[in-house]
């Protein structure tokens, strides 16, 4: 139990004194960033399933007459 405290109180220790946490400023500079490339990867899979699916269907009806 004394290593569970202990661990506990370096934990928030390193928390409070140790951590650089970023400013507000920081933050919705990094979500805006996360966001746009969220839609970029979200676009790029749209476009290749809408590619492969095209390909895909127009190689199966050609096969199959």
């Amino acid at each position: 139990m004394d290593k569970l405290i202990t661990f506990i109180k370096a934990s928030y220790d390193e928390l409070l004194n140790k951590v650089t946490w970023p400013t507000w400023k920081e933050l919705q500079a990094n979500a805006i960033i996360v966001i746009i490339a969220s839609f970029l990867i979200a676009f790029l899979v749209l476009v290749m399933d809408k590619a492969s699916m095209f390909a895909l269907s127009n190689v199966i009806y050609n096969i199959l007459g």
